[in-house]
């Protein structure tokens, strides 16, 4: 049985910040979600999307979407916990993975002191985060919390070479946030720390790891990488894009790891269908074994590159032939009830017992012995693949 839902919620939407960027406002995220009953086996890895109309996009792909994503600013007039989105992606048996941002916007500048990781770490925000925790703790299902992602880069406030910040701040930052939800009993978040490909701008990978908060505060890892195919950014494939970045997270921790925004942009002759069905159908499977999950952003408003799979006939073809595969989970989730979430595979793994035990220790998916033999992430360091649309360029800076 499925009864059609129809949601619009107006919140500010932050897109990826390059060079030239114009103003990001406020956007309407519509969501003409329907509920699904019933669960349908897991695929390999989590399959989703950041959409300005998730309804449209998961026509377009053909799929249904297993994570939906947006994001949410500290300094927007409506930044409470938004059960009303959480309800409606469960209900459609998804799972919400939402980007937490410690800021204003980027009309305010990346100078804005009133967040510096010094006030978060002094407890400025207390009062916000512990409702915030409280509220998310009292809806009780699993979700993605992403908080200050692309720290290494040097576009965002809390970043440690901006805004008046200083190398240690973030990790202190991150796990002050994090204490706070631990102590309130939020224990259905699942933390993602989520670096960008900075090319140059910010903390170098080699430096990475000191901004890395822990294990013990980090349940998945996220990265973000584009390929902008213009003629000012340069084509790159999603092998070079990712293969440096991907390899450092896999000698920082085991954690899974999220591609939690990826796209492409078009350069003629159709070569994002080739980006498209080389990073889904070869790269992913093949090469990026340490990925559980891949969030597509789907917005083009930042006008940097077309990145929507309907930027073209034949992108919007090859995308959907790509997820068509039992590879990528579909809406399936409904029901989840483990954290933190475990990779689309484990859970078919863990099965009844592990709910038994989460009535124990609600952390016992990554954290009990049960689990703990469990690999959650992991995957071998590649070398960069010829697979992919040829050409070579400077690329977009994630």
């Amino acid at each position: 049985m499925k009864q059609a839902l129809v949601l619009t919620i107006l919140f500010a939407a932050i897109l990826p910040v390059v060079p030239g960027l114009a103003n990001a406002g406020s956007i309407g995220l519509s969501l003409g979600l329907e509920e699904e009953n019933g669960q349908a086996a897991n695929g390999k890895i989590y399959f989703g999307a950041y959409a300005l109309n998730i309804t449209q996009f998961q026509q377009d792909a053909r799929k249904k979407v297993s994570i939906v994503h947006w994001f949410q600013r500290w300094g927007d007039q409506n930044n409470s916990f938004d059960v009303a989105m959480m309800n409606q992606v469960r209900n459609h048996g998804s799972i919400p993975l939402l980007s937490w941002e410690p800021w204003k916007g980027l009309s305010y500048g990346v100078t804005q002191p009133m967040y510096s990781l010094q006030n978060i770490i002094d407890g400025q925000f207390d009062a916000y985060i512990t409702k915030f925790a409280k509220a998310a703790k009292a809806w009780k299902h699993p979700f993605f919390l992403r908080f200050a992602h692309e720290m290494n880069g040097d576009w965002y406030p809390w970043s440690e070479v901006a805004n008046g910040n200083s190398r240690g701040q973030y990790v202190e930052a991150w796990r002050h946030v994090h204490d706070i939800f631990a102590e309130v009993g939020a224990f259905n978040v699942t933390w993602v720390w989520c670096p960008g490909r900075v090319m140059g701008r910010g903390i170098s990978l080699d430096d990475l790891q000191e901004m890395y908060p822990g294990d013990g505060y980090v349940d998945w890892v996220g990265m973000d990488g584009y390929n902008a195919g213009n003629d000012r950014l340069g084509w790159q494939t999603f092998s070079e894009v990712f293969t440096a970045l991907y390899n450092k997270i896999l000698s920082i921790t085991s954690q899974p790891i999220m591609i939690a925004e990826t796209s492409c942009g078009e350069y003629g002759g159709g070569r994002k269908s080739y980006w498209i069905t080389d990073a889904l159908s070869v790269q992913l499977p093949v090469y990026f074994t340490g990925v559980k999950a891949l969030v597509w952003f789907n917005a083009d408003n930042d006008k940097t590159a077309p990145w929507e799979i309907e930027s073209s006939p034949s992108a919007q073809k090859a995308f959907a032939t790509a997820v068509q595969s039992s590879y990528f989970s579909s809406n399936n989730y409904g029901s989840l009830s483990q954290s933190p979430i475990p990779s689309p595979g484990i859970l078919d793994e863990i099965g009844p017992l592990s709910q038994s035990l989460q009535a124990v220790n609600p952390r016992v998916v990554s954290e009990g012995s049960f689990c703990a033999p469990v690999p959650l992430g992991g995957g071998t360091k590649l070398p960069v693949s010829p697979c992919g649309a040829p050409g070579a360029g400077e690329p977009l800076h994630q």
